[in-house]
């Protein structure tokens, strides 16, 4: 028996990998969240009031250059180096790998805007094109028909890849979309109907932590899709990689 043949393959995805990552996500959520409402809507002593700063500026998913962002970029870069990856185990196979080199692309340039905000710069767009503003966030009337765009784009793109690994970023995309598009629109909506009530700064508040929520978990649905798609194993003191077999194949 060989040292390939003792050792089993192996997914990539680990559960308590895949855990830990969300557990730490909505760790941070919810505690940017809820400093947030504490700085703006409670009456707080000096020492907590100050604490509650700290943690907002640390956490707090509706700003920018924060712990928060930096860690959705990061496993956002995650899934597009993990795709990379698959590309490269393709062509080593003799596969198409081009379809997951662009995915791989489309992850990164995601996780590039989420640290620089490059869809915020959609909101000038509809005033330079003498467009109505809409009565929630401005960048969704430009963002919508290019995200709608961009899906065909990426579906038939995706047509080309694994059926399993697909459906499964079909499903992480919907769901992160959900967040991004609908209940940022949502959210928009509630906080220009009532901007500086207190009681719909609350609900904005809410309405955010599950905005994100759900873009945190399309994003983790992903990373865990993509790390499914590749398998290891140890043989003597080297580590193998493959690309996962399709179910009922058989292998030496």
């Amino acid at each position: 028996m060989t040292d390939g043949d003792a050792n089993p393959w192996r997914s990539l995805a680990s559960p308590a990998l895949l855990r830990g990552l969300a557990v730490a996500g909505v760790i941070m959520l919810v505690v940017g969240v809820a400093a947030q409402i504490l700085v703006a809507l409670g009456d707080l002593p000096g020492y907590a009031r100050a604490l509650a700063g700290q943690l907002s500026r640390l956490f707090y998913a509706g700003a920018e250059y924060t712990a928060w962002a930096w860690y959705t970029a990061a496993l956002m870069a995650a899934v597009g180096v993990t795709l990379a990856v698959l590309a490269a185990l393709h062509h080593r196979a003799g596969r198409p790998a081009q379809p997951y080199a662009v995915l791989a692309a489309v992850a990164l340039l995601l996780s590039i805007d989420e640290t620089a905000q490059l869809h915020e710069s959609l909101s000038t767009w509809p005033r330079a094109l003498g467009l109505e503003r809409l009565p929630t966030v401005d960048w969704l009337l430009v963002g919508i028909p290019i995200a709608l765009i961009a899906g065909i784009m990426l579906l038939i793109v995706a047509r080309r890849i694994d059926a399993r690994l697909r459906r499964w970023l079909i499903v992480g995309g919907a769901v992160f979309l959900f967040g991004a598009i609908v209940l940022e629109g949502v959210g928009g909506l509630v906080m220009r109907a009532g901007s500086g009530d207190p009681v719909v700064e609350f609900w904005y508040q809410v309405l955010l932590a599950v905005e994100e929520g759900f873009e945190l978990a399309g994003v983790l649905i992903a990373l865990a899709a993509c790390l499914a798609a590749i398998e290891w194993r140890g043989v003597g003191a080297n580590v193998e990689v493959r690309v996962r077999e399709p179910a009922g194949s058989v292998t030496a």
